[in-house]
């Protein structure tokens, strides 16, 4: 550890096995407890690898490694990539070359992680939880800063690297879902092509975006006052609609999965997050600029690989969501998305 930490530190414990019990997902991690000068933190040793995809080369850890000690320190309030290093003879050594597959040492971040919170949301109650909303939201907002650059090449390449591709790896990982829904699946493929031609000139829109801005990856910090994240995912930069619709989608399912609708304390957070959103200048220009990212985390929700115990009422409810997102009929920041009544789910098989 003092190699990789390139100063005196010592493991005081270990938990968990690195090939862990994760089925899919960026990694495979170690919980460790660390001492260095005297303080005592939490990190996790993870190797970066994405065996649901097929990405199990040196070639793609190293990419995501690089993206880690780079663009984690984009984002205030991200948890920092400690170190980069391989495994060697039983010890951890720095990468130098980049000629194996990496190790990465991640400070753990202090806090609540959200996801636990809307687990059981309703014993928080609605006025709690719309206070919290608005302050993931006005957190959310500040990470979308401008970026310098050529506007409309970095935002082209953020649709295809952040918004094409993870939509494409998602219908490809999910063969028994799709498996009765050919004619959705071909909806969804032509809709990339449309989503690609109606955004691609929309460079105005780039910001610095997280990417992966969803419960599992931020935590409301000690005594509710911070709001801290990991997970941000490459390329880094892109269309505030993304980290919007990943967040916002939460409400809508854990809702639906406790209450079949959209209400109470579900409610009070969705609707405070959407206004904090318009408050602060989030403007996300309509249903059709919107659908595409809503879509693609529908089509996170939907894989059974990802959430194979997802309630099949729920499930209904959300395919049903992302066909109208197909259509642009969603209007997720200003309009109506069913928040009052289910609808019975139209073209499931």
């Amino acid at each position: 550890m003092s190699n990789l930490l390139d100063t005196p530190a010592v493991v005081l414990s270990v938990t968990g096995d690195p090939a862990g019990d994760k089925a899919h997902g960026m990694t495979q991690s170690v919980e460790l407890t660390v001492q260095s000068h005297g303080r005592v933190r939490r990190a996790y040793l993870k190797t970066p690898r994405e065996d649901l995809y097929g990405e199990t080369l040196a070639a793609d850890a190293l990419r995501e490694a690089a993206w880690r000690v780079e663009g984690y320190d984009w984002f205030p309030g991200h948890a920092r990539c400690a170190a980069v290093g391989r495994s060697a003879a039983g010890s951890l050594v720095r990468l130098e070359p980049l000629t194996d597959t990496p190790w990465l040492l991640e400070w753990a971040e202090p806090g609540i992680r959200y996801a636990d919170r809307l687990d059981d949301l309703e014993a928080l109650g609605a006025d709690r939880a719309a206070a919290e909303a608005h302050r993931l939201c006005s957190a959310m907002v500040a990470l979308h800063r401008p970026v310098a650059g050529d506007q409309t090449v970095l935002y082209r390449r953020a649709l295809r690297d952040a918004l094409i591709v993870p939509v494409q790896r998602l219908v490809d990982s999910a063969d028994s879902f799709w498996a009765t829904r050919r004619d959705l699946r071909v909806d969804v493929e032509h809709a990339c092509a449309q989503w690609r031609l109606l955004l691609t000139d929309r460079g105005d829109r780039l910001r610095y975006v997280h990417h992966d801005f969803h419960p599992w990856n931020v935590f409301i910090g000690p005594c509710d006052r911070e709001v801290r994240t990991i997970g941000a995912r490459l390329p880094g930069v892109g269309d505030p609609n993304d980290d919007f619709a990943a967040f916002t989608v939460n409400y809508l399912w854990f809702s639906h999965a406790s209450n079949g609708r959209v209400s109470g304390a579900y409610r009070a957070g969705l609707e405070s997050f959407r206004r904090t959103f318009r408050e602060l200048g989030g403007d996300d220009g309509g249903p059709a600029l919107m659908a595409p990212f809503l879509a693609k985390r529908l089509l996170v929700l939907l894989n059974p690989t990802y959430y194979p115990a997802m309630p099949p009422a729920t499930g209904a409810w959300l395919e049903d969501l992302l066909r109208r997102c197909l259509r642009d009929e969603i209007d997720l920041v200003r309009g109506d998305v069913d928040l009052d009544f289910v609808r019975e789910p139209t073209g499931v098989t």
